[in-house]
């Protein structure tokens, strides 16, 4: 009797932890799936993750490998990459009609600004949001309560006149209550801030190099 009740203890175990792991992995694939797909739609361009990893306990995880490709005709493959990006989410919200974030941070990432006169690609991917109707807007809402981005990179480029390009460091940008006025409205306040910043390092920089790499950039 005893072993039969053991049996039966290890195999309602079992079906826990895999029923556990089916969870977890759902709710992985929503995330990236739902980062993926609406973020295409917001952008106008591909937006792809190599992996979402988040705890059921916590709702703390991460978001790896974000690659967001650059409009057509534009030399670079993408105009942001992260390859890691901290996320902390009220998971009881996916059940909701908004989702909220907690804190969404920012490691280290990457962001390549390439001027074709008389605009650049981080102007019509922001135009791009801008330009969105209403309607089109995600089904779910989204609230990022905290954003965070540290230990950023801008690589300023362009072949008008010859090939100039300069490297810039953002060492951090923090942005609260985000996406009050929907999920496009939370992206398009962050790629706002984050362009106003490099705006703001470049006028800030006295270099030569700075001055000719970026003329006209964001006028």
């Amino acid at each position: 009797m005893k072993h039969g009740l053991k049996v039966g203890l290890i195999g309602i175990l079992l079906l826990l932890l895999a029923g556990f792991g089916v969870l977890t992995l759902r709710v992985d694939s929503i995330v990236k799936s739902g980062i993926e797909h609406h973020g295409r739609e917001m952008t106008g361009t591909p937006v792809t993750v190599s992996d979402v990893s988040i705890s059921l306990f916590s709702g703390q995880g991460s978001i790896r490998g974000l690659r967001v490709a650059n409009p057509e005709n534009y030399s670079r493959e993408y105009a942001v990459e992260a390859d890691e990006i901290f996320i902390e989410m009220d998971l009881y919200s996916l059940a909701s009609d908004t989702v909220v974030v907690r804190e969404l941070r920012l490691l280290s990432p990457k962001i390549y600004i390439e001027q074709k006169l008389p605009e650049n690609n981080l102007h019509d991917i922001i135009t791009h949001m801008g330009s969105l109707d209403s309607d089109r807007e995600a089904e779910k809402g989204m609230v990022i309560e905290q954003f965070l981005l540290q230990n950023g990179e801008a690589e300023l480029f362009t072949a008008v006149g010859g090939e100039r390009s300069v490297l810039l460091d953002i060492s951090a940008i923090e942005v609260n209550d985000l996406g009050r006025g929907g999920a496009r409205q939370a992206i398009l306040e962050i790629a706002e801030r984050v362009a106003d910043e490099i705006q703001r390092e470049t006028m800030n920089n006295s270099w030569e190099k700075v001055k000719d790499a970026v003329e006209d950039l964001f006028n």
